[in-house]
């Protein structure tokens, strides 16, 4: 019984009794779910427009084309605008059967075993699937952004779809680690309920711990590799004083970047292992 009660403690005090942010995040996790996975990729766009001003549209004002920045700025607000509103479609559509549980719970209406599953499933993939959404839209802009632009040299095309892609890669990762922490550390342990775990679970968890490795080292490589990609490019630019500033202040974000992955990290990391605590105490099988 005592490490039963060590763990019901443990529960107790990381839980939302103690902790107003987290009623906030179980009462309203759309829209804080939604902040924490479009906040960095906002941040990207905004770069990668300024950056690409300065690397295709300059030149390409050098070059006699006089509409080159209403062009890009256009097309650049159209494309943003459309895979920014389609994200947040699929966001939605992705978050609300967590969303339509967690209420359920809270009005005390019987859930179906079946159902708990699903949705305790849906909380450790949802940081994953949210980051394949937005690396995917980065992906898939990479080749559009030309093809709409028109009037660009061939290393433009090749810049804007290696650079959009790395981006979006590197991007996504926080996405993934701050969705994660939020589902391990609030929105799972609601539907954790006594007869309605199993050992599939603990694999799920599993998954997760192994997951949580490979998004740490995108966020501490991918950064310095979109640095080496920009100054490749920015050299071939007549003034690359500007692009040099603005890799410059990748660098310092992508530090900064990486030391909150590792903070997510190791909260994540303390999370499982709390979880997996839990679903033992609840019937599954504990693994080592």
């Amino acid at each position: 019984t005592r490490p039963l009660h060590q763990l019901a403690q443990q529960l107790f005090d990381s839980g939302p009794e103690n902790h107003r942010w987290q009623q906030l995040v179980l009462k309203y996790p759309i829209a804080l779910l939604l902040v924490v996975s479009l906040m960095p990729h906002m941040l990207a766009a905004l770069f990668n427009y300024i950056f690409n001003w300065h690397v295709i549209v300059h030149p390409m004002q050098i070059r006699g084309i006089e509409q080159a920045e209403m062009i890009f700025s256009m097309f650049a607000i159209s494309v943003n605008t459309v895979f920014f509103m389609l994200g947040i479609v699929i966001f939605v559509h992705l978050v609300r059967p967590i969303t339509k549980g967690l209420k359920g719970l809270e009005d005390d209406l019987p859930v179906p075993i079946d159902a708990l599953v699903d949705l305790r499933k849906r909380c450790l993939y949802l940081g994953r699937s949210i980051a394949l959404i937005g690396l995917t839209m980065w992906i898939v802009a990479g080749p559009v952004y030309p093809i709409l632009i028109g009037a660009l040299e061939i290393r433009d095309y090749v810049f804007f779809i290696f650079s959009l892609a790395i981006s979006g890669l590197a991007v996504s990762t926080y996405p993934f680690l701050m969705v994660t922490w939020l589902c391990t550390h609030v929105l799972y342990r609601p539907f954790v309920v006594p007869g309605s775990v199993s050992d599939f679970d603990v694999r799920l968890l599993a998954q997760v711990g192994l997951w949580k490795w490979v998004y740490l080292l995108l966020a501490g490589a991918l950064p310095m590799l979109v640095i080496s990609l920009g100054f490749i490019l920015g050299s071939l630019h007549s003034s690359p004083q500007s692009v040099n500033v603005l890799l410059g202040l990748v660098g310092l974000g992508g530090m900064a970047g990486f030391l909150m992955a590792l903070l997510l990290f190791k909260a994540i990391q303390k999370d499982l292992e709390l979880l997996r605590q839990l679903l033992w105490a609840c019937g599954a099988k504990q693994f080592s």
